[in-house]
């Protein structure tokens, strides 16, 4: 039996995916740039990939080996593939971009086999943040990157993730925060974030 394509939606599906597939993918590779970390050749790992969206671009956008799209609903491959022909062109998913439907706190893989790690959801959705933290990092190479983003209206805070960072056996080398939203009064709270270092790890986060 033939899988028929869905029809394409409303004009905010292609705001979500030119919000996510083009500017994400080029805020993520900035924030790599300008530490001078390279994915290319390397594997990526995507955290509650949700739409496969972000997941997408990384793999056609950046040179990485290897991407996998983790999340505990399984991905549907159809829609994107017919939102990435619609919306960039691409009618064909890539051969090193694989969907993993995970159990909860549980991430199929290898110990070490990835290089970066990006939680681009809101970490406070997991009523165990500092368990998700610890299996991904079970993942992580110990040269390895991990970049979590913090959503302006998510109930997790810096003090949290920072609290949640340290249990996990991570410390955050540097906090980006969003210049049109971070309030003067967190700025220490930034500096404080940024002082640990003793794992390689990058937040980008949205404060209100």
């Amino acid at each position: 039996m033939s899988v028929t394509e869905p029809e394409l939606g409303a004009p905010e599906e292609r705001v979500q995916w030119h919000s996510t597939y083009v500017e994400d993918v080029d805020r993520i590779a900035a924030m790599l740039g300008s530490d001078g970390i390279a994915i290319a050749g390397r594997c990526v790992a995507v955290i509650d990939s949700g739409d496969g969206i972000l997941a997408l671009g990384l793999a056609n956008r950046m040179e990485a080996a290897r991407v996998l799209g983790y999340d505990d609903a399984s991905c549907d491959t159809v829609r994107l593939k017919a939102w990435a022909g619609e919306f960039a062109g691409v009618h064909k998913l890539p051969d090193h971009l694989q969907f993993v439907e995970t159990h909860p706190y549980a991430l199929p893989g290898d110990p070490g086999m990835v290089d970066l790690a990006v939680w681009w959801g809101d970490p406070g959705s997991r009523r165990d943040p500092v368990r998700m933290l610890r299996e991904i990092t079970r993942l992580l190479a110990p040269q390895a990157h991990l970049l979590v983003r913090v959503p302006a209206a998510g109930p997790i805070g810096l003090d949290q993730l920072q609290h949640a960072l340290l249990a996990a056996g991570l410390a955050p080398a540097r906090v980006d925060l969003d210049a049109t939203t971070v309030r003067p009064d967190l700025e220490q709270r930034a500096h404080t974030l940024s002082g640990l270092a003793t794992r390689h790890a990058r937040v980008l986060a949205y404060l209100p």
